[in-house]
């Protein structure tokens, strides 16, 4: 199989999360009120996290207590009450579902100022990235899908600087450098996220596309391999897998179950997808 197939499916795989947000049904407005035994409590923000830990967003607490995000994906989420220092003093789960939802949130005196002692919110236990980190991740998110991506990748460094336990930030700056050729700061920055979050299909993938590009094929079929243990569905990880076993003609019919899976996702892969079969049934009549 020539190499420049190789290529052009190591281009099409990498894997910028977008946060993690499917292209399923979306609310177009969410609203809510916080109300708070005491009227000081409420000068602040909320953010929405889902129950990965992939912030959606944060909107400002107006002074009426109210707030509102726009185009949600449907799903559940965390919603934490942010004071007017970011301190979260305030989580609960709630469920985007029904358009112009109005969400009541209550808010505990004991939330006020300090939390007692000993308690800690889920939000604090799992390192919440702030306001600002979040910030720049959106925008990052936006210059990303328009082809921009070096100012992504900007960015997404503002976002780590300011909350270097982000997890999606790390793997969203390693896909920028992916699709800028920088390899080994790609993998060098998923190893960081691998630090502090649990690897997941898409950390994987984009580590199995740093290790492809520095040619270490074997271990990016490794980390392909496990992509795919994790989320069996998970397209560009066929896809990744799919196109390194296409190079070798003894695992060109492993590759072709791979790549018939990633036609699914990625139509462009047809062309490719024909010429394996044509490479199987020629080693077939000339074994």
């Amino acid at each position: 199989m020539e190499n420049r197939y190789l290529r052009l499916l190591a281009v099409a795989v990498l894997c910028f999360s977008r946060s993690g947000w499917t292209t399923g049904p979306e609310v177009q407005s969410f609203k809510g009120e916080v109300h708070a035994e005491s009227p000081a409590m409420i000068h602040g923000a909320v953010t929405l996290t889902d129950l990965q830990n992939r912030p959606f967003g944060t909107e400002d607490i107006k002074g009426d207590g109210t707030f509102e995000f726009h185009n949600v994906p449907c799903g559940e989420y965390h919603l934490t009450v942010l004071d007017n220092g970011d301190q979260p003093i305030h989580d609960e789960i709630v469920s985007v579902r029904q358009p112009n939802q109005n969400l009541i949130v209550q808010v505990p005196l004991r939330a006020a100022g300090h939390a007692r002692p000993g308690t800690v919110s889920v939000a604090q236990l799992l390192h919440p990235p702030a306001r600002k980190a979040v910030e720049a991740f959106q925008a990052a998110r936006k210059l990303s899908e328009a082809g921009n991506y070096a100012h992504a990748a900007e960015q997404l460094e503002k976002a780590v600087r300011i909350s270097p336990e982000y997890a999606d930030a790390w793997i969203n700056l390693s896909a920028q450098h992916l699709r800028l050729g920088q390899y080994r700061q790609a993998l060098d920055e998923l190893s960081r996220a691998a630090g502090i979050a649990k690897p997941n299909a898409v950390l994987l993938s984009n580590m199995a596309c740093a290790q492809h590009g520095l040619h270490r094929d074997q271990e990016a079929v490794l980390s392909a391999r496990e992509a795919l243990r994790l989320d069996k569905s998970y397209a560009p990880a066929h896809l990744l897998l799919g196109s390194i076993l296409a190079a070798d003609r003894r695992t060109l019919t492993e590759a072709l179950a791979h790549l018939e899976i990633a036609v699914r996702v990625y139509p462009a892969v047809q062309g490719f997808l024909q010429t394996v079969r044509g490479e199987i049934s020629e080693t077939v009549s000339h074994p």
